[in-house]
């Protein structure tokens, strides 16, 4: 005798999902930003994390580096990796 498929009633299966969007999300947010800032801190300027924390913070520039590392990240990083993160 071939035995019957188990079936979940749709409150158990609305858990599941509940569940697995409170995981998936949170790691998707996380990865968006680590995304945006390693978009802000590579290329021939090296912008390191703390420098950009500081940056978008309205910190300030530290000496002639910073103020050189505030202008690139505010006018050219930053425009590029939020229109990218837009158009998907």
């Amino acid at each position: 005798m071939a035995e019957a498929a188990v079936c979940l009633p749709d409150r158990e299966k609305g858990v599941d999902a509940v569940t697995n969007r409170a995981i998936v999300f949170p790691l998707l947010a996380f990865s968006f930003a680590g995304a945006l800032v390693l978009s802000l801190s590579v290329g021939p300027l090296p912008v390191t994390v703390g420098q950009i924390f500081r940056i978008l913070s309205g910190g300030g520039a530290d000496g002639g580096a910073g103020e050189t590392a505030m202008r690139v990240v505010l006018t050219l990083r930053l425009p590029r990796a939020l229109l990218g993160a837009l158009v998907g």
